[in-house]
C-alpha cells in the first residue's frame, strides 16, 4: 500500500494545479470553466488525501477515476472546449484517471482488496 501513496501525492498536485487553475489562465472570471476547475480541484485533492489514509479501500481510487474523466470530458459538456481551460482539464483530468486506475490495478496486484478472484 505505501508503494501506491506517490500516485495519491500526484493527484494531490494535479488536484491543487486544477483549482487553482483559472486564475492563471486568465483571471478568475466566474464562468463554467471556472466553477468547473474549483470544485473538481477541490475535490480531487480531498479524495487523494482519503486514499492516503485509507491504503486499503478501493473506494477513493474509484471516485478519483470518475473525477477524473468527469474532468477530461467536462470542456465538451459543460461547454468551454474552445479555451485555455480545457488543455488544462484534458491534462488534468487525464492524469488523474490515469493515475487512480493504476493505484486499483496495483492494489489488485497486491491482494488490496480488488482481485479477479471469484
Amino acid at each position: 500500500m505505501a508503494d501506491r501513496r506517490w500516485l495519491d501525492s500526484i493527484i494531490i498536485a494535479a488536484g491543487i494545479r486544477l483549482l487553482i487553475s483559472p486564475w492563471g489562465l486568465g483571471g478568475p472570471a466566474v464562468s463554467s470553466a471556472t466553477w468547473n476547475a474549483w470544485i473538481l480541484g477541490t475535490a480531487i485533492a480531498i479524495v487523494a488525501i482519503w486514499a492516503l489514509f485509507a491504503p486499503r479501500s478501493a473506494t477513493p481510487e474509484f471516485v478519483n477515476a470518475i473525477f477524473g474523466a468527469w474532468t477530461f470530458i467536462a470542456p465538451w459538456v459543460v461547454g468551454f472546449s474552445g479555451t485555455p481551460d480545457a488543455w488544462n482539464a484534458w491534462i488534468v483530468g487525464a492524469i488523474v484517471c490515469a493515475l487512480a486506475v493504476c493505484g486499483i490495478r496495483g492494489m489488485g496486484a497486491h491482494g488490496g482488496g480488488i482481485s479477479a478472484r471469484a
